[in-house]
């Protein structure tokens, strides 16, 4: 391929699909255009990472940035077409029809967040600077009560399935329930992203602006996850005291924002306007 032009890079990403039961185009074209971009990108033949999306077989390849550049989907009994589903932020994507195969899996959500097309702008509502007369302090504050002393809120999971959050205050207050699968969520600090070499353990920390939670992962990272980027993490309390992650969110563009993180900096500007006050009317 490299002598097929002048091109010297870099060179684009790639995401593979095919059904095993094609008998249109071959399924061995598949491994075929695999093994071009792989040495295309001076790739290994065999994957870094494999799973399965959705039931389906799926490969991973990343360069050394850490960031995925080749993956493969094999979606089994599937003859020549298109497969559709139900995606993963809920919605669906075009109808059952010729070369339209329900699959339950969506290639065209797929692909276009593996090259970062999925995106969602969710940003806090602007607070205005009102007159507002002097908060009175909470009981606990008034004891002089922090953060250790009150007591952690967690959120109790969702009917469907979902996983609760705990309150943005507990990590610091090393009140974060052990023995149970939670959600937290903020931004990745700056410079805080280390790597074992050799393996897939990551370890970062997250922050809302007020607190820090060091997090550990091991897997492949979303394509999205950037430092100072909003993300989403599950997980548990490991053994060490850090959150340890088994599964990392990251499908949304630079300006995503956690909620936790969002509702974080709306308190905090809601707490300035007091102090702030009203700005004084121009003379005249």
């Amino acid at each position: 391929m490299r002598k097929a032009s002048t091109h010297k890079g870099p060179w684009p990403k790639l995401s593979v699909w095919h059904g095993t039961s094609d008998r249109t185009v071959n399924p061995a074209n598949a491994n075929e255009i695999l093994k071009q971009w792989l040495d295309l990108h001076h790739l290994p033949s065999a994957p870094m990472s494999k799973g399965e999306v959705d039931g389906y077989p799926h490969q991973v390849w990343w360069n050394k940035d850490g960031e995925t550049i080749v993956e493969s989907y094999t979606i089994t009994h599937m003859g020549h077409g298109t497969p559709i589903g139900l995606a993963a932020d809920d919605e669906r994507y075009g109808a059952e029809g010729p070369f339209l195969i329900e699959a339950g899996i969506s290639s065209s959500y797929h692909i276009a967040d593996f090259f970062g097309l999925t995106k969602r702008i969710s940003l806090p509502e602007p607070v205005a600077v009102v007159e507002t007369p002097k908060p009175v302090a909470k009981p606990a504050d008034q004891d002089g009560a922090s953060d250790r002393d009150r007591p952690c809120r967690m959120k109790a999971d969702r009917p469907d399935g979902g996983h609760g959050h705990v309150d943005r205050c507990c990590f610091a207050a090393g009140q974060a329930p052990a023995n149970k699968r939670f959600r937290v969520g903020g931004m990745v600090v700056k410079g805080s992203v280390a790597r074992d070499a050799g393996d897939l353990k990551v370890r970062f920390v997250l922050t809302d602006f007020a607190h820090q939670i060091p997090v550990e992962y091991t897997g492949v990272l979303p394509d999205l996850f950037r430092e100072g980027q909003g993300i989403i993490a599950h997980g548990s309390i490991g053994p060490g005291g850090a959150f340890v992650a088994d599964e990392v969110l990251a499908k949304h563009d630079e300006k995503y924002m956690p909620p936790e993180v969002a509702a974080s900096l709306k308190q905090k500007a809601t707490a300035a306007a007091p102090a702030a006050g009203v700005p004084a009317k121009p003379a005249g």
